[in-house]
């Protein structure tokens, strides 16, 4: 049961990007809490540096 809980909390954060949402999905009164529960994805990782990656190009073409 307690891995679940770590699923779902990875999964709302991975949708929503929201960490407040996402600690009150949990019923958490603390963010730290949460954080604890939330493990990144490779595909998480992968939307990061993309983004990432992304900024970086408009910065240098400006």
């Amino acid at each position: 049961m307690h891995l679940f809980r770590h699923s779902f909390a990875t999964f709302i954060y991975d949708e929503t990007q929201d960490l407040v949402l996402t600690s009150r999905a949990l019923g958490h009164s603390s963010l730290l809490s949460t954080k604890i529960y939330i493990h990144t994805t490779q595909e998480h990782n992968k939307k990061v540096a993309l983004v990432l990656g992304g900024l970086l190009r408009n910065e240098k073409s400006e």
